[in-house]
């Protein structure tokens, strides 16, 4: 807040959740909530909250190939479950970086690729990246698919006193205003942001 107001220009923040006392499963919950607090404290300011999981995998003495996701540490995963919990319906929170950038036959984009899908499942936006070479699977992965970005515009598009409940664009699954409009929402942001494939 006092860099601001000295700033003449907005300063962001990207506070990284990544320190051990949020590991210890009998304080983990009241460490993550009183951080949250005093992000909301300065929200105006926040661009991202980050999540480091070489940190993480570090406390647990442990460290995944490019075969092997962040979500089959089970201890990351679940603290990985509660970041998202507390942080993502507020934050934009990114996933945790990918240390591999180069392998014989290309396993690295792979295991960033499998990844990717997992973070974007479970609501990370975005990923840090470590190597130029990384930017573009991230962002390639980031576009929204036809269907989605359909899907999502046909929800948004539903007056609120008629249909609210209804086939998919491509007639493959129920589209439903009540429980998908918060997903319609992200989905047509992403889309505008990394595009549609």
């Amino acid at each position: 807040v006092q860099i601001n107001e000295r700033a003449g220009k907005r300063i962001y923040m990207m506070p990284i959740l990544e320190s051990k006392d949020m590991v210890s499963y009998d304080t983990r919950r009241d460490v993550l909530i009183e951080i949250k607090k005093k992000i909301d404290s300065v929200r105006d300011f926040v661009l991202n909250v980050r999540v480091g999981g070489n940190d993480f995998s570090n406390e647990f003495a442990a460290r995944r190939h490019y075969d092997e996701m962040i979500y089959d540490i089970l201890p990351i995963a679940q603290l990985l479950g509660e970041i998202l919990t507390i942080f993502s319906r507020e934050y934009v929170v990114s996933g945790p970086v990918w240390e591999f950038f180069s392998s014989d036959n290309e396993e690295w984009k792979k295991g960033l690729q499998n990844e990717l899908k997992l973070d974007k499942l479970n609501g990370f936006i975005g990923k840090t990246v470590i190597h130029p070479k990384q930017i573009s699977v991230v962002n390639e992965a980031l576009k929204v698919s036809r269907k989605d970005y359909e899907d999502a515009k046909e929800i948004l598009n539903w007056d609120e006193n008629g249909l609210q409940v209804g086939k998919s664009f491509a007639g493959e699954r129920m589209n439903e205003v009540k429980t998908h409009i918060n997903w319609a929402l992200k989905t047509i942001t992403l889309a505008e942001i990394y595009g549609v494939i």
